[in-house]
C-alpha cells in the first residue's frame, strides 16, 4: 500500500472482503466545514481476480453498512464510486470526534 498508512485499520475491514486484492493511490486531505475539520480519503483497490458481478455489486452496496474503527474519527461517509479495470475507486469523509 503507498501513500498514507495512518488509516490501515479502516482499509483492513474492506480488503478482508474482496481477499486478494490491494490499495492503490491512498490519500489523505483535511477537509472543513463550518462546524467540522476531518479528512476526506479517497484510493482504489486493485481487483485480484475476476470476481463475480454480483459479489461486486454487494460489496459496493453494502459499503455504507459496516461499522468501521477509526481511532479520533466518525465515518461520515464512505462510497464505492466507481469500478473501471478491475478498480473499485472509494471515498471516505471523516470527521475528528
Amino acid at each position: 500500500m503507498t501513500g498514507n498508512s495512518k488509516f490501515r485499520e479502516l482499509v483492513e475491514p474492506l480488503l478482508s472482503q474482496l481477499p486478494g486484492s490491494t490499495i492503490e493511490d491512498l490519500q489523505a486531505r483535511d477537509w472543513y466545514s463550518a462546524t467540522f475539520e476531518g479528512q476526506k480519503l479517497t484510493f482504489a483497490i486493485n481487483l485480484a481476480c475476476d470476481f463475480p458481478p454480483e459479489r461486486i455489486g454487494h460489496f459496493m452496496d453494502n459499503i455504507g453498512e459496516s461499522d468501521w474503527p477509526v481511532a479520533e474519527f466518525f465515518v461520515a461517509d464512505i462510497a464505492a464510486t466507481a469500478v473501471r479495470h478491475g478498480r473499485i475507486e472509494i471515498e471516505i469523509l471523516l470527521i475528528k470526534e
